[in-house]
């Protein structure tokens, strides 16, 4: 008995089931309008914030009897209004019994969306009035879906800073970037890779990139969860320069990965530019000279030793005017390119002033580092002066030049002497 129970309804469903959804309408509109409502479509779809959309709706009589005076009104609420000169309210006069699938009326309104919506599926009402019997009656359907999305989630990177500002070779820097959402809606699962290592693949060849940079501490990715519309983040990499890292800028690609509510996936390929380089060490010495001593004229040798790992470029010498010493050759010199670990020399003519006991060479260097960044330096080489008996002592001069003079003058004195008294005895014997 059970059994046969089942077995009867589970047929009633069946049969249930098999009623078609004209007939329901039939049987649940009786002798009165049965209106159904549906939305054909929007255009655009999806609809920017701040832009203009038109919606268009559907309205069908299943009923078994007319529906006069009708009339449809929109009932926008945010982020949806009414534009000006737009009718919310519109007349469609009577729509016969059985009015339905492509004879069903066609209503269309235009509707501003908010330039702050959010994106998304959002709620839009309208609702319909019928007269039967001269009375009025109106009806409103469940809301309506309309779908809001930004054209594209923008993710801005706003700032790039290195501390320092360039790296040395063999030097720690933290890379800070700041990203800013310019969506209208949140933007998740932000991924940001600093591709220090990069290859490229084409038909023939694969192509490797690898920059003179490595992470430490963490990896080239970092993440971010989620962020609002309007807000900024930072990331951060601990990068470190290669020892053998060449001075210069180098273009590292970064690369951002996000998606947004509607779990759209976006991709932004970036350059983010990166220095390497330090302050030329630069030292100037006196190399070799022979004004000893005060009063007389003679060359300063300067040495211009570059002590850093970056190339100098560009070297203009300038030895100032002093009251200590007259310039006899150009005070001006173009020097050029001073490699790292390597070092070029430049005379100056000069007399020395009799008073003179002790002589400062003020030297100004003006050139470029391997970034072209530029640099003046005002650097000061001492130029020695000893007395005459300080020179001789420290073996400057050679000592007994008198000496060797007065020798000389005896020999040529005996000389003549000798030549003299000789012709003299020759010029008796003729007697």
């Amino acid at each position: 008995m059970n059994k046969i129970n089942i077995l009867f309804m589970l047929a009633v469903l069946i049969l249930a089931t098999s009623v078609s959804a004209s007939d329901y309408m039939n049987a649940a509109a009786g002798d009165n309008p049965f209106i159904i409502v549906s939305l054909i479509n929007q255009q655009p779809d999806p609809v920017e914030p701040g832009s203009i959309v038109e919606v268009r709706f559907k309205l069908e009589n299943y009923g078994s009897v007319t529906a006069e005076e009708m009339s449809v009104e929109i009932l926008p609420d945010y982020p949806f209004s009414i534009l000006p000169g737009e009718l919310a309210i519109k007349s469609i006069g009577n729509i016969q019994s059985r009015q339905i699938a492509e004879e069903g009326v066609i209503v269309k309104f235009k509707l501003k969306v908010d330039e702050n919506a959010v994106e998304g599926d959002n709620d839009l009402e309208l609702k319909y009035t019928v007269k039967r019997d001269n009375i009025k009656s109106s009806q409103k359907p469940e809301p309506f879906t309309i779908s809001i999305q930004t054209h594209d989630a923008i993710l801005a990177v706003e700032d790039v800073s290195s501390i320092p500002s360039q790296l040395a070779p063999g030097q720690k820097a933290t890379i800070k970037i700041s990203i800013k959402n310019m969506a209208d809606s949140l933007l998740k699962d932000i991924k940001a890779t600093l591709k220090v290592l990069e290859t490229t693949t084409t038909a023939s060849t694969v192509v490797t990139t690898d920059y003179p940079f490595s992470p430490i501490g963490s990896t080239n990715e970092k993440t971010i969860a989620q962020l609002d519309s309007g807000k900024t983040a930072d990331i951060e990499f601990d990068l470190v320069a290669d020892p053998d890292a060449e001075a210069k800028v180098y273009r590292v690609p970064l690369t951002l990965e996000y998606s947004d509510e509607l779990n759209a996936n976006y991709t932004k390929e970036l350059i983010v530019g990166l220095i390497v380089g330090e302050r030329p060490d630069l030292v100037v010495n006196l190399d070799s000279t022979d004004l000893n001593t005060a009063g007389k004229k003679g060359t300063a040798t300067l040495r211009f030793v570059n002590k850093g790992t970056n190339n100098i470029k560009f070297a203009y010498v300038t030895l100032e005017e002093s009251e200590q010493y007259e310039i006899l050759s150009a005070a001006n010199t173009y020097i050029g390119k001073i490699d790292s670990d390597d070092y070029e020399t430049i005379d100056f003519d000069l007399y020395i002033g009799q008073d003179e006991t002790e002589v400062s060479l003020p030297v100004t260097i003006e050139y470029k580092d391997a970034n072209n960044k530029d640099y003046k330096e005002e650097i000061k080489v001492a130029l020695p002066i000893y007395t005459a008996a300080e020179a001789k002592k420290y073996g400057l001069v050679q000592s007994g030049g008198g000496t060797g003079m007065f020798i000389i003058l005896i020999i040529i004195g005996a000389g003549l002497f000798w030549y003299w008294k000789k012709k003299k005895n020759k010029n008796k014997s003729k007697k």
